[in-house]
């Protein structure tokens, strides 16, 4: 095994429940007669296809085609029925989000509101949600599926996490019976699993730093059938022509890294090669730490002896229905 590979294998307590607080996440509302067309024509998703039992990831760029924001998408209905769309995302975006958005929005029928009422929880293991909540999560098998009641929402993520959205005055009696099931765990740990999950958050310090297949994200939260959206044409030119060279890879290091820190080839010093996007402590390993990085495909190993690992989605069906190799 790689002296890296054990950074991300999966250890017995990786499998352990537990809750975490997250806190620098937050909800960005859509709401009005115009919503879903409204952001149908500013994310890189099918904004149209979204429905209530499942989630999106989706991004919104700017007209270069550099990732402002990476978002998971849902639709909430209120007890009267009627239909807001909430974005999940990274906290420190969504004011620089909500002010920019609202420019687009002009003479139609949309409404922006930061959620600040409501807060987030992450759990790690999902079985006993029912009985923590009173319904039911998203099956096991339905990744980025959402059930929900009044204003709690549940979406389960691609790996064994789910999130949880609720008013902040419901979240501390979330917590304590989540408590009874499984332990509380730091932000650092939920961190060291998006990053084993390749889950990479847009932030201030790498906001407009990438296009999304650096990050691996036209094969998860990018349509290439919809029609335009800022950045459409560059992202679309970059797919079909194989224009990238910069992609997204796991790293392992002795020492912390930081992200929107430039990394070098050791054998030269002055010019970056890449850029960490996301770092976190490996748990249970002091000595160890992990990273989601950014690096350009034909220099990646000369970080040795750090060896990064491209991330693999062989298997993965396309928008065609055909499989990624």
């Amino acid at each position: 095994m790689p002296p890296n590979a054990a950074a991300f294998s999966s250890p017995p307590w990786m499998a352990e429940d537990c809750h975490v607080m997250l806190s620098p996440f937050a909800l960005l509302e859509v709401g009005g007669d115009d919503a879903r067309a409204f952001l149908h024509a500013q994310l890189t998703s099918d904004v149209k296809a979204l429905d209530a039992t499942n989630a999106q990831f989706s991004a919104w760029c700017n007209a270069q085609g550099r990732m402002l924001v990476n978002v998971i998408l849902h639709a909430h209905r209120d007890a009267a029925g009627d239909e807001t769309l909430r974005l999940f995302m990274r906290a420190d975006r969504l004011p620089e989000i909500l002010r920019r958005l609202q420019k687009y929005v002009l003479r139609a029928k949309v409404s922006l509101a930061a959620r600040v009422d409501l807060g987030v929880l992450g759990v790690c293991g999902a079985s006993f949600l029912s009985t923590a909540f009173g319904f039911a999560p998203p099956p096991e098998d339905a990744a980025l599926g959402v059930s929900a009641c009044d204003e709690t929402t549940i979406i389960r993520l691609p790996d064994d996490r789910c999130l949880i959205t609720a008013p902040r005055v419901l979240l501390d009696e979330y917590a304590r019976r989540l408590a009874e099931r499984c332990p509380a765990a730091d932000v650092q740990y939920w961190q060291w699993r998006d990053i084993c999950a390749a889950l990479p958050w847009i932030e201030n310090a790498t906001a407009e730093a990438f296009v999304p297949q650096m990050l691996d994200f036209e094969k998860t939260g990018v349509s290439f059938r919809k029609g335009c959206y800022p950045g459409q044409e560059i992202i679309a030119r970059a797919h079909y022509q194989g224009e990238v060279k910069r992609h997204l890879y796991r790293l392992a290091a002795p020492s912390p890294l930081r992200i929107d820190e430039d990394l070098y080839a050791n054998a030269d010093p002055r010019q970056p090669i890449g850029k960490v996007i996301a770092a976190a402590p490996v748990p249970h390993d002091p000595g160890r730490h992990a990273a989601l990085v950014v690096l350009l495909d034909a220099h990646a190993h000369d970080l040795a002896p750090l060896q990064p690992q491209r991330l693999a989605y062989a298997g993965q069906k396309t928008e065609d229905g055909g499989q990624r190799k």
